[in-house]
């Protein structure tokens, strides 16, 4: 029995959750960031996000305003390969 590398999906079937583990990565910078904020119905949703994964996960409570970005689900969605997710164990690319 063959087990799969990973599961993945098209990222214009993403859809937020809170946890959901975000990659952006552009042509000279890249961060990454944890979803804290996904309303089922709203059109945009909150990462706090950082340059490395250590640095995303040691980010101290006061400073956490300030590493918030606003994503819109719209321009994620139609991304480019610039954004991929990793909701439960499935990547959305």
């Amino acid at each position: 029995m063959e087990i799969p590398l990973a599961q993945y999906r098209p990222i214009s079937r993403y859809k937020p959750k809170i946890g959901d583990f975000v990659i952006w990565h552009g042509y000279f910078s890249h961060w990454y960031g944890i979803v804290t904020s996904a309303p089922n119905d709203a059109t945009t949703f909150y990462v706090v996000n950082a340059g490395m994964p250590s640095l995303l996960f040691t980010i101290s409570p006061t400073d956490i305003n300030k590493h918030t970005k606003n994503l819109d689900l719209y321009k994620v969605r139609n991304s480019k390969g610039s954004y991929c997710v990793l909701q439960n164990n499935i990547w959305y690319l």
